[in-house]
């Protein structure tokens, strides 16, 4: 399935009010995003009288920090505003990880405390990209690299 067929998908699985989407596929404008699980909750947006909140799973730490986890969330949780109605009134509540401990319980939290920051950080990386696009820009290698779809060879 590419990437347009997975984002119609998950648009269609939200607006019949589907209660958990498995990595479900988002987008808006040049942005694109695939969040572990989409839940929905009892708050009306223009999908109906529900909405969804962002769960991401993490599978290699135990213990989240706020400072360095919510920065996808935020990007999954942007995308969902936007599919859910792009009024900030149908932007999620919170948005939660789930680190992988014995209990895999939820650590939640509010997308607004992110939201601004996030928007931010979206803009100077767009404005970076769209006024240097003659720099040559390449991730620094690490042990993911022989099956990452990013990685090309110089």
């Amino acid at each position: 399935m590419n990437e347009q067929q997975a984002i119609s998908e998950t648009l269609s699985c939200m607006h019949r009010g589907i209660e958990a989407i498995a990595q479900g596929s988002l987008a808006s404008g040049r942005w694109f995003g695939r969040p572990d699980v989409l839940r929905k909750v009892a708050k009306p947006s223009r999908l109906g009288n529900w909405s969804y909140e962002v769960y991401d799973c993490k599978k290699l730490t135990r213990e989240t920090k706020a400072t360095t986890h919510p920065s996808a969330h935020t990007l999954y949780s942007a995308l969902l505003t936007n599919a859910q109605g792009q009024e900030s009134e149908y932007a999620p509540e919170n948005m939660y990880v789930v680190p992988a401990a014995n209990e895999f319980k939820p650590e939640g939290y509010r997308f607004a405390e992110y939201a601004a920051y996030y928007r931010y950080v979206r803009t100077r990386l767009e404005t970076a990209c769209d006024h240097d696009q003659s720099a040559q820009t390449y991730p620094e290698p690490c042990s993911h690299c022989d099956i990452c779809r990013w990685f090309a060879p110089m």
